[in-house]
């Protein structure tokens, strides 16, 4: 079993540390396949590419999309099918520069360099990094990020040890997601030159009405019948929150579609109040 020392310890909320084979060195899983998993129109072309081509150059793709259609999964399930760790970054949690690129540390007089899980996996290569919400980033991390992700593959971190380059080791897929609009508080605009670095784009939207319809049956054990009303119900929501005429300010998105469909197992039509109705 691993021993989680204190530095460890404050990877919680950084990184996801749910996964029975989580590296603490590294703060790294490799994701499990999930079959009910809906691939996206013409994505999985787009997956043996990549695949192909980070063999060559490490590769950047920005996911957008409206929040809960599925971006992390999106790059959870790449990993999935390739057997690759992932290191997943929830950017508006790493307030710190030193979160992203190590510290230095003084211990009984001695200072010496920490390395971050993140300085060790893009050194490594072979991973794929899932930059999640990279709007919420602090703009001077960012600034470093942009070397990393541009052609140089190398960026300069002043105090780190025993180099101040930190260079990508090639194989990296770096996945990068964001929210967009004024729905989204607390994000940042991304610069035009840290955007040009993602060559790569991928639209993500809700699942087709069936596709959703079968995924809430796969995954909550809800009717056939039950679900199509959640999702009919979703889907005038949807509708409706479009346009400048819109009715809804926000919609409803499949993870929360889930959730209620769970609830709805569970208990009823009461607890949709809270899973559905109170979201409005």
């Amino acid at each position: 079993m691993n021993t989680i020392s204190k530095t460890d310890k404050e990877l919680k909320g950084i990184v996801n540390m749910s996964e029975d084979n989580f590296s603490y060195k590294t703060g790294t899983f490799i994701p499990q396949a999930d079959k009910t998993y809906v691939m996206p129109k013409d994505t999985s072309d787009l997956f043996k590419v990549i695949n192909e081509e980070r063999k060559n150059e490490s590769q950047n793709i920005l996911l957008v999309g409206p929040t809960g259609c599925g971006k992390t999964e999106f790059a959870k399930q790449f990993a999935a099918q390739y057997g690759l760790y992932l290191l997943k970054i929830d950017c508006a949690n790493m307030a710190e520069a030193s979160h992203w690129f190590g510290r230095m540390h003084i211990s009984n007089g001695t200072s010496h360099w920490v390395e971050s899980p993140f300085d060790r996996v893009v050194s490594a290569g072979n991973h794929v990094i899932l930059l999640d919400e990279i709007n919420r980033a602090s703009p001077e991390v960012l600034n470093v990020l942009l070397p990393l992700l541009d052609t140089n593959r190398s960026t300069f971190v002043q105090d780190r040890k025993p180099s101040p380059i930190l260079k990508d080791g090639g194989g990296l897929v770096w996945f990068a997601t964001m929210n967009e609009g004024s729905a989204y508080t607390g994000t940042v605009r991304l610069d035009r030159a840290l955007r040009a670095r993602f060559s790569d784009v991928v639209e993500l939207s809700y699942l087709s009405k069936s596709d959703e319809i079968n995924l809430l049956v796969a995954r909550t054990g809800i009717d056939v019948e039950n679900a199509t009303k959640l999702v009919d119900i979703a889907d005038t929501i949807r509708r409706k929150a479009k346009g400048i005429d819109s009715v809804f300010t926000s919609t409803t998105s499949t993870r929360e579609l889930i959730n209620a469909a769970r609830k709805f197992v569970r208990g009823g039509v009461k607890p949709l109040r809270f899973s559905m109705l109170n979201l409005f």
